[in-house]
């Protein structure tokens, strides 16, 4: 029986090694079991991460599509009063151009009116100096 326990000490030798092997394994699927559960968590919280960073993309989104919009309508606001104000400058330049035609035609009828009478004043001098120099002559006559 001794003969036959060394025969089967490779094979019981073999066996620990197996179960070693087998023991080594299960402690490695142990830890990669740990390391699944940790990657898991970490899925979980970089998940979450990418959820609430999507929300603030979303959240930035609407907030730059409303800023945009806002610029839209004061750019809008802008031009009208721009367009406006013009519109207003063109109707003064109109207004004014036909104040300066209506008071150059005044100024040129008062012009002529001051002129005519400038003339009837200088016909009436005349006429009174005729008449003066008349009635010197009447006077002198009849004192003669």
């Amino acid at each position: 029986m001794a003969g036959e326990g060394r025969r089967w000490l490779p094979l019981i030798h073999r066996m620990q090694a197996f179960l070693q092997e087998v023991e080594a394994m299960c402690l490695q699927s142990g830890a990669l079991e740990a390391t699944v559960a940790t990657l898991g968590q970490q899925e979980a919280a970089l998940r979450a991460r990418l959820t609430t960073l999507t929300n603030e993309l979303a959240d930035q989104a609407q907030v730059l599509a409303a800023s945009r919009q806002q610029q839209a309508a004061e750019r809008e606001t802008h031009l009208a009063t721009m367009t406006a104000l013009r519109a207003e400058e063109a109707e003064a330049r109109g207004d004014r151009a036909a104040t300066d035609d209506v008071v150059r035609r005044r100024l040129a009828a008062i012009r002529e009116e001051q002129q005519t009478l400038e003339a009837e004043r200088d016909r009436l001098q005349a006429e009174i100096a005729a008449a003066r120099a008349a009635l010197e002559k009447a006077y002198r006559t009849s004192l003669s």
